[in-house]
């Protein structure tokens, strides 16, 4: 059996524990290989450590996610430029959230309808496709 792979969450640890420098430095420091939803103003720091971005963050709110029909535009706007972020810096995964429930009678169906348009069904696909071959390389 192979090495498990470890990442670590921006999130947990900045701002309210460590500053950006002192958290990546401790992250490169314990051994990790990658740090998840770091801000794309850290993006840089994290790659003059040798560390990896396991995950962006595909859109900016998570409580008015996807399951809020008037957020797609909003939504669709945020995720092709971090799609594109993510192609740039080769981070393998960019996350979108369904959003918080907060008084529907039931989740709505998030991706397909945001999927709808099928340019931005195309961007998604030739993404995953992209960075599948990326990764099927090393």
């Amino acid at each position: 059996m192979g090495a498990i792979a470890q990442s670590i969450a921006w999130w947990c640890f900045v701002p309210g524990h460590l500053t950006p420098p002192a958290f990546v430095r401790a992250v490169a420091e314990a051994g990790y290989n990658a740090i998840d939803l770091v801000p794309p103003e850290y993006f840089g720091l994290v790659k003059e450590y040798g560390l990896a971005i396991s995950a962006a963050q595909g859109h900016a709110s998570i409580v008015n996610g996807l399951n809020r029909r008037a957020q797609h535009d909003c939504i669709e706007r945020e995720l092709r430029a971090n799609l594109a972020l993510a192609e740039q810096w080769e981070i393998p995964n960019v996350l979108c959230f369904s959003g918080n429930r907060a008084g529907l009678e039931a989740l709505m169906p998030s991706l397909p309808g945001l999927m709808q348009t099928e340019d931005m069904a195309e961007a998604v696909r030739a993404f995953t496709e992209r960075r599948q071959a990326v990764f099927k390389g090393r």
